[in-house]
């Protein structure tokens, strides 16, 4: 499909923060369209975050050799949690004592994104010969092949009803594809993005998707017709990941340094965190509610491996908690817990924290 000429392109954004009086003055211009906060601008905005606690490990089940999870989503009734990993492993385990139910490793042929539907009864993945799977969540049977054109597929999400699955390539063609679940038929093509797609999610009224590009983009489509409705640039290296907020009203995003948050209306930015540590962020994920943005961040740091996984408060900009993963270098999934009170984060171990408000 031909991009939209309709599509609306936001202009890149017209000011910085910097010193003396022209800066001041554009500062003040900037701060009435939008409210942006950075840690250098507002100190108050990680004091003190507290360290949130781990309630469950989970290891590949298969491998003898440690296998890294590269995705990770709850089950709609938040008892189940399904992983793909590197050495071709698609596992569903137990959110609570992370027993896993069942096991699948495929040829060595990396899962590199897994989401489950909403009825719970299937779980997508996507892997790197091109191909989306589907699996019955209650015995790990296969339901569906939807074949790809042989390159890797970096990402999967599920529609809102379940109906579709949209998918996006990291290699040789720029495109999303959203897939009739029964049949595999395309329907449609969403093209525009210049490079690698590293991230896609459905709103959830199932009217809109969200991309994250190498491109440095944002784009926004229809998801019936595969128009493109909205693109900006966004950030200064490529997105890592992209997530709408539960009313929709809002896309975060995520790439070096830096995540913020745009008015999915208008690609407006409201919110800026900027870090001064070596390394980048690598997910994020909205709350249920919305109250809360979980990021995370990988740390680089010469012969070390670690991460940080950390929940702000959307309201004030404050990072509210904060655990630290000396394992791995930061997974590209994060999820929340229907009810909120849990986040996965996935790495070398799946891990499922505590970040009930009412704990800290």
């Amino acid at each position: 499909m031909a991009p939209n000429k309709n599509t609306t392109k936001i202009p890149s954004r017209a000011w910085v923060i910097g010193s003396g009086l022209c800066a001041a003055s554009i500062l003040v211009i900037g701060l009435l369209a939008a409210r942006r906060w950075s840690i250098r601008e507002k100190p108050e905005a990680s004091s003190n975050p507290k360290m949130c606690r781990q309630l469950v490990a989970i290891v590949n089940d298969l491998t003898e050799e440690y296998d890294t999870f590269n995705a990770c989503s709850f089950s709609p009734d938040g008892k189940w949690i399904a992983a793909g990993g590197c050495w071709g492993t698609i596992q569903l385990s137990d959110a609570t004592t992370g027993a896993a139910k069942w096991t699948i490793k495929r040829n060595n042929l990396r899962s590199l994104g897994v989401a489950f539907s909403a009825d719970g009864k299937s779980i997508a993945s996507c892997d790197e010969n091109g191909t989306v799977r589907t699996w019955d969540a209650a015995t790990g049977h296969q339901i569906h092949v939807l074949k790809g054109p042989g390159v890797l597929i970096n990402c999967v999400a599920f529609s809102p009803d379940g109906k579709r699955i949209a998918s996006a390539k990291a290699e040789n063609d720029d495109t999303i594809r959203v897939r009739d679940v029964t049949s595999g038929q395309v329907v449609p093509r969403l093209r525009g993005h210049q490079a690698l797609i590293w991230s896609i999610a459905y709103r959830q009224d199932g009217t809109r998707i969200v991309s994250g590009s190498a491109d440095r983009t944002i784009r926004e489509w229809d998801a019936t017709s595969g128009q493109e409705i909205l693109m900006w640039p966004a950030h200064a290296g490529a997105i890592t990941a992209v997530a709408f907020s539960p009313d929709g009203r809002r896309v975060a995003s995520c790439s070096d340094r830096t995540f913020r948050i745009w008015d999915a209306a208008t690609g407006r930015q409201v919110f800026e965190y900027s870090s001064d540590e070596d390394g980048g962020f690598t997910a994020l994920a909205f709350s249920p509610d919305g109250k809360r943005i979980a990021t995370g961040f990988s740390v680089a740091a010469p012969n070390e491996r670690q991460s940080e996984t950390a929940v702000w408060d959307v309201a004030t900009g404050q990072k509210k908690l904060i655990f630290k993963d000396p394992q791995h270098a930061g997974g590209r999934n994060l999820q929340f817990s229907p009810d909120g009170k849990r986040l996965a984060s996935n790495g070398i171990t799946l891990r499922i924290l505590d970040v009930a408000t009412d704990h800290y």
